[in-house]
C-alpha cells in the first residue's frame, strides 16, 4: 500500500543504494547495478503476490488520517527503538 512511496522515499536521498542493490539481487534481479531495481522487484513481488492494487481506503482509512498514523507510527519506533538505545 505505501511501501513503494517509503523506499523511493529512500531511494531518492540516495540514503543506502548499495543496500538496495544487494535486495534487488536477493530478490531475483541478478544484473541490478541502480537501487531503482529494487523498487522493480518489489512492485513485481507486489503483483505476484496479488497485493499490488490495495489501498488504505479498501480497508476504512480515510486521508484526513494520515498525519494520526504517521504521528502513531512514529510514536510506535521511539518507544521500541530505546530500549535497544539504553542498552
Amino acid at each position: 500500500m505505501i511501501s513503494r512511496a517509503f523506499y523511493e522515499f529512500f531511494i531518492e536521498r540516495h540514503a543506502c543504494d548499495e543496500q538496495f542493490i544487494k535486495m534487488a539481487k536477493a530478490m531475483g534481479i541478478e544484473n541490478a547495478d541502480k537501487p531503482e531495481d529494487f523498487i522493480t522487484a518489489l512492485v513485481k513481488l507486489q503483483e505476484d503476490c496479488g497485493v499490488a492494487d490495495l489501498k488504505m481506503s479498501d480497508y476504512g482509512f480515510k486521508k484526513e488520517e494520515s498525519m494520526t498514523l504517521a504521528r502513531g507510527a512514529r510514536s510506535m519506533q521511539e518507544d521500541y527503538s530505546l530500549p535497544i538505545l539504553a542498552k
